[in-house]
């Protein structure tokens, strides 16, 4: 088991990530992907697939993946997606979600 910091230095040096699995899970290693505005493939029927798309987040179907040559794997691995690093930082940061909480929990007791 790695400490947050080692976990954080490891996910730094991943160039795409491919999740296969058939629901939603590993979440923090996604958001970290996209933050860092690296390649993710997601299955289409997971609900991460299916959230991310409608936000404008570019995510591949890992269904495709066959499809797809090693060099185009490679080329999406070797560029920045900086749409995804911005939604990221305007939806799904410490700073962007803060407000929009704080508005919620605020509303609540109101």
């Amino acid at each position: 088991m790695l400490d947050k910091a080692s976990n954080d230095a490891l996910l730094c040096e991943i160039d795409l990530a491919v999740f296969a699995h058939n629901r939603q899970q590993g979440l923090f290693v996604a958001y970290t992907m996209l933050l860092q505005g690296k390649q993710m493939y997601l299955k289409q029927s997971t609900s991460s697939y299916e959230n991310l798309l409608p936000m404008g987040f570019s995510v591949s179907a890992t269904e495709k993946l066959s499809e797809v040559s090693f060099d185009e794997i490679k080329l999406s691995a070797e560029n920045i997606n900086t749409n995804n690093v911005s939604l990221m930082n305007n939806n799904f940061t410490e700073r962007s979600l803060a407000p929009k909480w704080s508005k919620f929990l605020n509303g609540l007791f109101n």
